[in-house]
């Protein structure tokens, strides 16, 4: 979608040149069954209406998952910026977490693929000590295995976020943050070695 007319202005001669190709066979079959000049130029017409027209439903509706996605993404990092204005580190997904990061005036973020094992996803996770990690099934990274991960996530010290503080357009994903740590006052300094 953010190349869309790079990608329309250099191919658009290949796709005038398949209308042409397309007018100039039902040129022929319109001559070869006889028809008058009216006919002709209305089916032309009507060809020529049409292309466009089936093209652009196309061009809106083949696209629907990859906006609401990017709609969730988009919340969601306005959701992590407003809840957490000192710019805390983000884990998750490589699909989404750049555009969160981006939404939460460009938090430092590590993303990580789905189809990389769970150890390497949790140990992403404490070396980085992040303090939002997103969880996202997908065909790779499995609901089982969210939950798996999910379990390591809070033996380690992150809590899951209830689903009715994020945004709405966030059903499905798995948010975690880091608990605050307790400080401990040392009563007796002369004891710590």
């Amino acid at each position: 979608p953010r190349y869309a007319l790079p990608i329309v202005l250099m191919a658009s001669p290949f796709a005038a040149l398949g209308l042409l190709g397309l007018l100039g066979r039902l040129s022929r079959i319109t001559g070869w069954l006889r028809w008058s000049a009216r006919p002709q130029q209305a089916l032309l017409a009507i060809t020529v209406a049409l292309v466009p027209i089936v093209s652009l439903g196309d061009a809106m509706s083949s696209n629907v998952k990859y906006f609401e996605t990017r709609r969730m993404a988009a919340d969601l990092g306005c959701w992590v910026r407003n809840k957490y204005p000192q710019l805390p580190a983000i884990v998750g997904p490589v699909g989404i977490t750049p555009i969160i990061s981006f939404y939460a005036h460009n938090a430092p973020y590590l993303p990580f693929r789905w189809e990389a094992p769970d150890d390497s996803i949790v140990a992403m996770i404490e070396r980085s000590h992040a303090s939002i990690v997103l969880l996202q099934p997908a065909r790779e990274l499995t609901d089982e295995r969210c939950t798996a991960i999910a379990a390591r996530l809070e033996a380690s010290g992150l809590a899951p976020v209830d689903g009715s503080e994020l945004p709405p357009t966030c059903d499905g994903l798995r948010v975690f943050v880091r608990l605050p740590q307790k400080t401990r006052i040392v009563r007796e300094p002369s004891r710590v070695y």
